[in-house]
């Protein structure tokens, strides 16, 4: 039998075709294409792993045989590879190449205590994100550890995000907490636009009843918080993101030289800054013509001085920095009880600007909201993706907890608290008081 030329969109043929990365995932919206992606790509491994074996997994064992074991039959079928498909006792199919064959277990995802003896080739899991994290994250590790006898190793993965889960926290935030893992990681993003073949009348339907957040999502492919209470609402790393970075900034002075050709200094440095022993958050901004820009991060300081230390070393050519602290370091000390915090970094010849007291954290959210999307739909507060990722994750994360009050048990708090003592400085929300009048004789 000859094998027929499959059509493939850009990003399921990028998807199918790598095995240069250990881990890859397709995101996408609703639509796209993952489905039929999945379905070729383990077929491609199996052709590069015969004589040894794979599994297929769906969260559940209902979608292992409503949706897995057709969509498996209809490829094979478009690909031209004969096959044997079992039932029972537990589904599995048999792919039947020139050269050898390959068996893929058809399992549940949920069900992954049961996945023990296996030796595997190659491990995929459709949505992914559609099990619970908890689960989902113990079912990888599992297969993780299964892969170990084959030609090409390989996890792979299709889903649309369904938030900050577990295929955000593997596949992007992993990644940047340990560069090691970057080149053992690869992520392919796709829109449901990305589908010429899509009805339009589906798309516009789509349009019309999702919100923002879902349109990101489900649409879009995007990681976006979907759940409600998001403080930081109006942030949205597709509109708020720009290119100014600490070396744009550099370059862009290198030359510059003012009336009397003498050369500019670097612009003043902006540095809001959260105290938290072993957490110390400090975001880094420079001031534009179209308001201010979060350009670096500071996370994980063990104490003042070290953020002190950080901050010289990092940017020794800025003369001009100016800082933005938790009040509260007025009266502790994270290093020395006999020197508070505020007066060290007075005493490294930093510009302090601080109250007596925090702003109210009502204020204080305004003010950051305000300034990521204002009511004119200007967003002057942009913040550099690339170099804050963390502070970007964190902006959209946070959320309200029982109370109404800002959740602080995931850490997200310390950057975003750090940054918003600065805007609220520099660019407070503004209050208008309504005007009286006096009658005359009163």
């Amino acid at each position: 039998m000859s094998n027929p030329t499959i059509e493939l969109f850009k990003h399921q043929h990028e998807f199918v075709t790598d095995i240069d990365h250990r881990y890859v995932a397709l995101r996408a919206g609703y639509g796209a294409g993952k489905t039929f992606a999945f379905c070729m790509k383990a077929i491609h491994l199996a052709s590069l792993n015969v004589g040894h074996q794979g599994i297929l997994c769906e969260p559940t064992n209902d979608l292992v045989n409503t949706v897995l074991i057709p969509s498996m039959e209809e490829a094979l079928e478009v690909a031209n590879i004969p096959y044997t498909l079992k039932r029972a006792p537990m589904p599995e199919l048999t792919l039947k190449f020139a050269h050898g064959e390959t068996k893929i277990l058809l399992r549940s995802g949920e069900n992954f205590q049961r996945l023990i003896g296996l030796n595997l080739a190659f491990v995929g899991v459709d949505e992914l994100d559609t099990i619970q994290p908890n689960i989902a994250e113990a079912m990888w590790k599992k297969l993780q550890g299964r892969m170990r006898k084959g030609t090409v190793y390989q996890m792979f993965t299709t889903s649309t995000p369904e938030g900050f889960r577990f295929m955000y926290k593997f596949f992007i935030q992993d990644p940047i907490k340990d560069p090691k893992k970057q080149g053992q990681i690869k992520v392919i993003h796709a829109s449901s636009y990305d589908n010429p073949t899509l009805p339009p009348e589906f798309l516009q339907d789509l349009e019309l009843n999702y919100s923002d957040e879902e349109k990101a999502a489900l649409l879009h492919g995007q990681f976006v918080n979907m759940a409600a209470g998001r403080i930081y609402y109006k942030f949205d790393r597709r509109y708020n993101d720009c290119n100014i970075s600490i070396d744009s900034v550099r370059s862009d002075f290198q030359n510059k030289k003012d009336f009397h050709g003498r050369t500019i200094p670097l612009p003043t440095l902006h540095i809001g800054m959260d105290f938290n022993v072993g957490k110390m958050a400090g975001i880094v901004h420079v001031i534009d013509d179209k308001g201010p820009v979060a350009v670096d991060e500071i996370l994980g300081a063990r104490d003042t001085e070290q953020m002190i230390q950080l901050i010289k070393e990092r940017y020794s050519d800025f003369k001009s920095i100016a800082i933005y602290p938790d009040s509260s370091g007025r009266g502790r000390a994270t290093v020395d009880a006999s020197t508070s915090d505020l007066n060290m970094l007075t005493q490294a010849g930093f510009q302090v600007n601080v109250g007596n007291t925090n702003p109210p954290v009502k204020d204080r959210i305004n003010s950051m909201n305000q300034a990521f999307c204002d009511s004119n739909n200007e967003r002057k507060y942009r913040v550099n993706v690339s170099a804050c990722p963390q502070y970007t994750q964190a902006l959209e994360q946070q959320v309200y907890d029982k109370q109404g009050q800002p959740d602080k048990q995931h850490d997200t708090d310390h950057p975003n608290d750090a940054a918003g003592y600065f805007i609220f400085s520099k660019f407070p929300i503004k209050r208008y008081n309504s005007g009286g009048l006096r009658l005359a004789g009163y």
